[in-house]
C-alpha cells in the first residue's frame, strides 16, 4: 500500500473520503501516529525533560526526539527505539490491539475457509 501522508489542513477532503479503503488505512495510521507522539511528549514531560535531555539520555540527537514527537513525521519511529525511549524514562511500553468497530474483517481465506 502506498503511503498517503496526511495534513491535518486535509480534514474536509478526509473526512468526505472515508468510504475509500486507502484513505482510511492512512487515517488509521495517521491516528496510531499522534497517539504515539502524545504518548511519548507527555512521558517525557512527566519527566521534566527537554527533548534535549531525553536525546542525551538516549545517546541521540535531539532532531530524533522531535521527529518522534511530530506525528507528521513520526512514521519511521520502530519499537526497539520506543521501548529504549521509555526504558530511559524508567517506564514500560505496552501496545494493545481492539476489535475494529463498525468493521467486517477483510482477509485472505485458507483452503480449509478460515481466515488468516
Amino acid at each position: 500500500m502506498k503511503t498517503v501522508k496526511i495534513k491535518t489542513s486535509d480534514a474536509r477532503k478526509i473526512l468526505g473520503r472515508a468510504d475509500d479503503p486507502e484513505m482510511r488505512a492512512a487515517i488509521e495510521e495517521q491516528v496510531v501516529r499522534c497517539q504515539v507522539a502524545e504518548l511519548v511528549l507527555a512521558a517525557r514531560e512527566s519527566r521534566n525533560l527537554t527533548q534535549a535531555a531525553l536525546a542525551k539520555l538516549m545517546g541521540t540527537r535531539q532532531s530524533v526526539i522531535s521527529r518522534i514527537e511530530d506525528a507528521d513525521d513520526s512514521g519511521s519511529v520502530t519499537v526497539a527505539t520506543l521501548t529504549r525511549l521509555f526504558s530511559v524514562l524508567r517506564m514500560s511500553l505496552s501496545i494493545q490491539a481492539a476489535p475494529a468497530r463498525g468493521r467486517r474483517y477483510v482477509g485472505r481465506r485458507s483452503s480449509t475457509g478460515a481466515r488468516g
